[in-house]
């Protein structure tokens, strides 16, 4: 029994001190536990209209109502207001972050209508 210790305690060391191959640590990537905060957008709506907060794929990961008013957010995944809604907002509602909990993804593009006056709304886009 002890030489078969003996044995395997061997091949654990030898295999332990064994070159990882093609390992380069500068090509590892992070790993996100939450949102990746490179390339976040932020963007300051305080007047009502639309706006188109960017153009391709991404993802809005908070949605802060500053200044209630009656009225509406509307967000579109599109280049305008044309295309597919994804959430339409009462902005009388404040609310001090809406923290999205699973990104709200987007193909097309993130396109905004604030129908609103008074109202003070921030969104981050990734």
């Amino acid at each position: 029994m002890r030489l078969f210790l003996v044995i395997a305690a061997t091949l654990i060391v030898s295999q332990a001190n064994a070159q990882v191959p093609n390992l380069n640590p500068s090509n590892a990537s992070p790993m996100w536990l939450a949102p990746d905060p490179r390339g976040a957008l932020l963007t300051h709506l305080n007047t009502d209209g639309s706006m188109l907060l960017k153009n391709g794929r991404g993802w809005i990961s908070t949605i802060s109502i500053n200044t209630a008013s009656a009225g509406t957010l509307t967000i579109y995944d599109s280049t305008n207001a044309t295309g597919k809604v994804m959430a339409v907002i009462d902005v009388s509602k404040q609310t001090a972050n809406v923290a999205v909990v699973h990104p709200w993804p987007f193909e097309v593009g993130c396109f905004v209508v604030l129908a609103a006056p008074g109202s003070d709304v921030t969104i981050i886009t990734h």
